[in-house]
């Protein structure tokens, strides 16, 4: 099934015209889940501001079936500073 990943960035939304393949919406969830902590980690080491917030993944018809943030991927990450 073809899923379309809408990605939200600080310099706003940029649309997924082409679509990827994936199995399930399950495997969506998953790919898009773990491919924002490799950006994340991408900045970190790099030193670069993650200018990411969040990726929508949705159907054919616009249909949003997810909706994954920056702060869903890096949560438990960090230790907690009190």
């Amino acid at each position: 099934m073809k899923f379309f990943l809408h990605v939200d960035e600080q310099r706003g939304l940029i649309h997924d015209v082409e679509g990827i393949d994936f199995p399930s919406v399950e495997k969506a969830v998953l790919e898009t889940f773990f491919g924002m902590r490799d950006i994340a980690a991408d900045c970190l080491r790099s030193g670069e501001e993650l200018t990411l917030k969040a990726i929508a993944i949705a159907d054919e018809t616009g249909f949003v079936f997810a909706t994954i943030t920056s702060h869903d991927v890096l949560q438990g990450l960090f230790p907690t500073f009190s």
